[in-house]
């Protein structure tokens, strides 16, 4: 909510931008592996990094984009 009501350059890290983060970096098949269910700090480090990259004053859209392409291309079975 920070980064689209009020430009805040802060991540979102939910189910739907984790299985793009771990298809990403090829980290996790499934965003229930350890590699990202144990380290927390991991989905937030890499999410921070994308939504700050470039001059990070479009956190709002990129936050959206990541949700999106979560929600409409990553499946949640892991394909």
């Amino acid at each position: 909510i920070a980064s689209i009501a009020f430009g805040e350059c802060v991540p979102v890290v939910d189910g739907n931008v984790c299985r793009v983060l771990s298809r990403l970096t090829g980290i996790a098949n499934h965003i229930k592996a350890p590699a990202l269910k144990d380290d927390v700090e991991l989905g937030w480090r890499l999410a921070g990094q994308i939504v700050s990259a470039g001059d990070g004053r479009r956190a709002g859209d990129v936050n959206q984009a990541l949700m999106e392409l979560g929600a409409t291309y990553c499946a949640p079975s892991g394909t």
